[in-house]
């Protein structure tokens, strides 16, 4: 999970630079093709996050630490990774909730 969603994020990453440095155009969009690819992938990935969260959290009360040979076994480093990483979008996605709200808040009371 955490190797096909690095290579994406990097290509998407490279995808979207190109777009924007070589394929500008008069309008202000790039290559549509190019668009459409990055769009497509992004789309991909957030289906990937999905499938990961399930994969993590299932077995968040069994994983195996210990050994190699016996089942459920995850290297504890690479396991609590995953799981950090997905827990801090969920972090990250709540915060800005909140900032939202609060500014959404603040404007409509100076209002």
């Amino acid at each position: 999970w955490l190797t096909v969603s690095g290579a994406f994020g990097i290509v998407i990453g490279l995808m979207t630079i190109l777009n924007q440095l070589c394929c500008k155009s008069d309008d202000g969009d790039g290559n549509p093709c190019l668009t459409f690819l990055v769009n497509l992938m992004n789309l991909f990935l957030f289906a990937w996050f999905i499938c990961g969260n399930v994969w993590v959290y299932k077995i968040i009360k069994t994983v195996n630490y210990d050994s190699p040979l016996q089942d459920m076994y995850c290297d504890r480093t690479m396991y609590l990774f995953a799981l950090w990483s997905i827990n801090l979008v969920y972090i990250i996605l709540g915060a800005a909730c909140l900032f939202s709200c609060c500014t959404c808040c603040l404007v409509l009371c100076m209002t």
